[in-house]
């Protein structure tokens, strides 16, 4: 049966400037990061089986209330000979523990190591972690900065000289951010604004699609 021609151009109405904008954000979730902030690192400790151990103090994932977390930072890649110093190393937020208690360690004897005061960093500043590193007054030194930005994030600098290397090592951990999607399903009730939007410059839309072949980059949802 042969569909009636307003049946026919109706996939082309829906893909209207305002329409299809209406649609791609209600079907678009928003993601924001949560909100970390560091209040204070308490202490840190170099373990003998390579584990950087760090007390903090602090919230997480948008959390109101402080607490007191220890960080278990493996440190094999801040021994890699090849590794780029440049590049930050991601530490999973399964790393992250409730309480500074080192008892589940103590069988690998974590030694203390020097805690620099955390560097607070001005929006559109930053800093050189290879210059901090070179200007560390202990060696095994931890130097905490927090980033001020559209949300707060924090880094830690973590600076060593392994027997087997000539020079200094430094690398820069940072907690791996955590998301929340939120559903923008409220976009759809836009849609009894913007479909008679639509049908009113509908013809103009038409002319022009017809007019550029009616290509996928010359469709008026790409307007």
């Amino acid at each position: 049966m042969t569909r009636p021609l307003p049946f026919l151009l109706l996939p082309l109405l829906l893909t209207g400037c305002l329409t299809g904008k209406v649609i791609d954000s209600a079907q678009t979730p928003s993601v924001r990061i949560k909100r970390d902030t560091l209040d204070a690192v308490h202490a840190a400790y170099v373990t003998d089986d390579h584990r950087l151990l760090v007390q903090i103090s602090g919230s997480l994932g948008d959390s109101k209330q402080a607490g007191q977390f220890t960080i278990n930072i493996p440190l094999t890649s801040h021994l890699d000979e090849q590794r780029d110093p440049k590049v930050r190393i991601k530490i999973p937020r399964s790393a992250v523990t409730g309480g500074w208690e080192l008892t589940p360690w103590s069988s690998v004897n974590p030694k203390p190591i020097a805690v620099a005061p955390i560097l607070v960093l001005r929006a559109g500043t930053s800093y050189d972690p290879k210059a901090m590193a070179r200007e560390a007054v202990a060696l095994g030194a931890l130097h905490p900065v927090q980033k001020a930005q559209d949300y707060l994030s924090w880094e830690l600098v973590f600076v060593s000289r392994p027997p087997e290397f000539k020079d200094f090592k430094y690398s820069v951990f940072e907690l791996k951010e955590e998301t929340v999607s939120k559903s923008n399903g409220l976009y759809y009730l836009a849609l009894p604004l913007s479909v008679p939007v639509d049908i009113a410059t509908f013809p103009f839309q038409l002319i022009f699609y017809i007019a550029t072949g009616g290509s996928d980059n010359a469709a008026p949802a790409k307007h």
